[in-house]
């Protein structure tokens, strides 16, 4: 079997969810020689990376929507002839015929296969070009609205590498690409970001990372060694994106030491990174000084009970080991309805949303989110920034005045609905003030390895 049919299988089996199907193209793969897997993770990658773009090629230039089978067979052939130029165009369109065959088409839809990648062929120059220009425009915080729909979601990736599969203990694994962890996401690149919790001596090498955004942060070098590290609790995986956010909450709250105890109030808890990660920041800038923390109380609000269990059981209780002065409540609340800000207080000096968001930003590491999100990707970011906008509003009921108290804002994407339309809509409407309004672009400074991420303090 050919790498290019591994690879639609694969691909195929990720559309449509099904895990066997996923498994046993995963182990076709581990089959395959040194070349051919290195041809397909290229497409997989390549071809799951551009998929939006892909699809709108193939509705533009198909006289009619192929059916499924075809559909990933053009968008695989389409994605060689305008990227890989390595590949001669005579070996794609017989493998595409040689595929398309092993289908059962017919006559006519191999012709209709030709005759799509013939002009996309013709095209390729005017097609890249377009695709830059929108990305562009997306970049600029132009795209909607005249611009490609995927111009929005492609212009927040990184474009790095995230499906792969792995060998370890002598058995094949596949590192699932709706579940991509980031150990195997990353293990081709060497080295995973993260922290070490306060008094840990992981056995794994690592070496600081000398974030500018995230001084906290550390590298870890040999991540094939992190497993015990993970498992007894020394050291966290956290990106660099994810603990500039916590260095934020840190440099914010530690500005207030002296005032008593703070109070801080989580609205989308998660399993605690946010808490742990702040903490950890908070004890970095004193030098390692778990002591000189200021007593918190630091209510984490999930609308999961799961993921309330799993706080509870995980960073809670790490936190009463290392930071007794901190006290953390765990509440179930859905912040589209909130509760009474009786029942929780007027007085946090701190209001974090991590919002739900489009997630563009993490599509390195994620990139099935490219296959979900769906053509509309930009209608999804605008009832998301409506979403975000009602649960700030519904957040800042629970705060202390300004300057006294502060929002701080954040989530893995970089559309304009979910960023800076979000902070005009608190300025307009709450008269908020912002501090800091920051976005990092993957491959940009001050944190080129991170993902895409915004954060608003006001």
């Amino acid at each position: 079997m050919s790498a290019r049919d591994v690879a639609r299988r694969y691909i195929e089996a990720v559309l449509f969810e099904d895990d066997e199907a996923e498994g046993v193209a995963a182990g076709k793969a581990a089959e395959l020689g040194p070349e051919d897997r290195a041809l397909f993770q290229e497409l997989t990658h390549g071809t799951i990376r551009e998929w939006l773009f892909l699809d709108w090629i193939i509705a533009k230039y198909a006289p009619k929507p192929p059916r499924s089978a075809l559909r990933t067979v053009l968008n695989i052939s389409s994605y060689q002839l305008l990227f890989l130029d390595r590949v001669p165009d005579y070996a794609i369109f017989s493998q595409a015929a040689a595929i398309s065959s092993g289908l059962g088409v017919s006559e006519q839809e191999l012709k209709f296969v030709h005759g799509v990648l013939k002009t996309i062929q013709r095209n390729k120059d005017k097609l890249l070009e377009m695709r830059e220009s929108s990305l562009m425009r997306a970049r600029q915080g132009m795209a909607p609205e005249g611009a490609l729909e995927w111009a929005a979601l492609n212009a927040a990736s990184p474009l790095l590498d995230a499906l792969t599969v792995v060998e370890e203990k002598g058995q094949k694994k596949q590192a699932r690409v709706r579940a991509v962890k980031a150990l195997a996401a990353m293990k081709e690149r060497g080295h995973l970001v993260g922290y070490v919790l306060p008094g840990a001596v992981p056995k794994s090498a690592f070496a600081s990372a000398r974030s500018e955004v995230a001084p906290q942060a550390v590298v870890f070098e040999n991540p094939a060694r992190l497993g015990e590290d993970l498992r007894d609790g020394s050291v966290r995986i956290q990106g660099e994106a994810s603990q500039w956010a916590c260095r934020l909450a840190a440099d914010w709250l530690n500005k207030r030491r002296g005032q008593g105890q703070l109070r801080v109030l989580e609205m989308a808890t998660g399993k605690g990174g946010k808490l742990l990660g702040t903490l950890v920041a908070l004890t970095e800038i004193w030098g390692g000084n778990r002591e000189s923390v200021p007593p918190i109380e630091w209510v984490a609000t999930d609308s999961s009970a799961l993921q309330l269990a799993v706080l509870e059981r995980d960073a809670v209780a790490l936190v009463k080991k290392l930071w007794p002065q901190v006290k953390v409540q765990a509440r179930s609340v859905d912040w589209r309805s909130p509760p009474s800000p009786e029942t929780l207080g007027r007085d946090f000096d701190l209001v974090w949303l991590d919002a739900p968001c489009t997630g563009f930003g993490t599509l390195s590491k994620l990139p099935q989110i490219a296959l979900t999100r769906g053509r509309a990707a930009y209608d999804e970011a605008l009832k998301l920034g409506e979403l975000q906008q009602t649960l700030c509003a519904n957040g800042l009921a629970f705060m202390r005045a300004q300057p006294a108290g502060a929002l701080l804002y954040t989530v893995c994407t970089l559309t304009r609905p979910e960023t800076f339309d979000v902070v005009d809509f608190l300025k307009a409407t709450h008269g908020r003030k912002p501090e800091l309004v920051q976005a990092l672009w993957p491959g940009s400074s001050p944190a080129p390895d991170a993902e895409g991420f915004f954060a608003a303090l006001l």
